[in-house]
């Protein structure tokens, strides 16, 4: 009978974590990231360092959409055609002296990410599953990684960051971990925030591209 008794309370254990379990993977799925692999960069429609077009599969169909990049903000360009006040703005982000600095490297970090994309040997994309409606102007916000066709695997926006090219972005990704889940828990947001903010700082430290000359 105890033997009996035994079997069946395992059985009920082990369908209450199923249960359980079952409800925990309910809960996250809504917060996972979308991945689309191989997309296409789109040069005719380009726009800017941090902004930009990608052919995306969706089932049967091929879908364009524009992309903002999360994590990391370039300075604007002619391309994007940025008010006064955005490029005062950033201008002081960057500490350049004039708008048209802001310009300028804005149109060397509209070409270096254009050549990383149209180089590329496979672009990927994540997007959460809510990221257009989080966007602005229709865009998704998501996260771009490059695959080059001589190299590792790279983040769009941690290169940015690490060339110098962008500073952390104020609607910073909330990096999901390896297994992209997860993404909105405190814990993580906070520390994707300190990574990119040491990237950006070991940037200005070495004085490489906007900070070069500060």
């Amino acid at each position: 009978m105890n033997r009996t008794f035994s079997r069946c309370g395992l059985l009920r254990i082990a369908a209450m974590f199923l249960i359980i379990q079952g409800s925990l993977m309910a809960r996250e799925t809504k917060d996972w990231w979308r991945v689309y692999y191989n997309v296409r960069f789109l040069q005719e429609e380009y726009r800017d360092g941090d902004s930009f077009s990608l052919k995306v599969k969706s089932g049967s169909r091929e879908l364009t959409w524009k992309i903002r990049v999360y994590g990391s903000d370039t300075p604007e360009s002619e391309a994007a055609t940025p008010s006064p006040e955005l490029l005062a703005d950033q201008a002081k982000t960057f500490g350049l002296a004039s708008e048209n600095d802001v310009l300028t490297w804005g149109g060397k970090a509209r070409a270096t990410t254009e050549t990383w994309l149209s180089s590329a040997k496979q672009i990927d994309l994540f997007v959460p599953e809510d990221g257009k409606e989080k966007a602005e102007d229709g865009r998704y916000l998501g996260i771009v990684r490059i695959t080059p066709k001589d190299g590792e695997p790279y983040l769009l926006h941690e290169r940015l960051l690490e060339e110098g090219l962008a500073s952390p972005s104020t609607n910073m990704a909330p990096w999901p971990e390896k297994d992209f889940r997860r993404w909105d828990e405190e814990e993580l947001r906070d520390r994707y925030r300190r990574d990119l903010t040491q990237k950006a700082n070991k940037a200005k430290r070495d004085r490489i591209g906007i900070w070069r000359k500060q």
